[in-house]
């Protein structure tokens, strides 16, 4: 048993997801394009919007301790121009970094079925000749991978 699990984030995580975004920024204070100053002057409204995950473009996703602390979370978020979707947000509490303890594949692996299921409803809508490129990207949980055998 893990002690944990990776899930979706609700409107009622926030609390839980501000205290791990001020770990993140205090842990690694420039890679997340904030400073904890300003992550600490954001009202609540602002950590219940993030947590709530309501954005079509975007996921959040996070590994949940059984007691309800956040141990780690990773998001998905789909830029429009582009409309193929980017890992953002990456961060495991240092505890529980490394390979023996599996979160950060599993955090990975709920961000790649929520990428697969944008890329499939971006295939629906583009014209056929355009479908083979965003079907020709295969997502596995050791990152991107070109799939050679789509027609071009």
């Amino acid at each position: 048993m893990t002690g944990w699990t990776v899930r979706a984030s609700t409107e009622d995580d926030w609390q839980a997801y501000r205290t791990l975004r001020f770990e993140m920024l205090e842990d690694a204070p420039i890679a997340f394009l904030e400073t904890l100053e300003q992550a600490r002057a954001h009202p609540d409204e602002h950590w219940r919007r993030r947590a709530a995950n309501t954005s079509s473009t975007s996921r959040l996703f996070a590994a949940v301790a059984d007691d309800g602390r956040w141990l780690g979370s990773m998001g998905g978020f789909q830029s429009a121009p582009s409309r193929e979707p980017y890992l953002v947000g990456v961060y495991v509490s240092p505890a529980w970094r490394g390979r023996e303890h599996g979160m950060t594949d599993a955090l990975l692996d709920a961000v790649i079925d929520w990428a697969r299921a944008v890329m499939a409803e971006v295939a629906a809508v583009l014209p056929a000749s355009s479908r083979w490129d965003a079907l020709s990207v295969n997502l596995d949980s050791s990152g991107v991978e070109r799939n050679k055998s789509a027609p071009r």
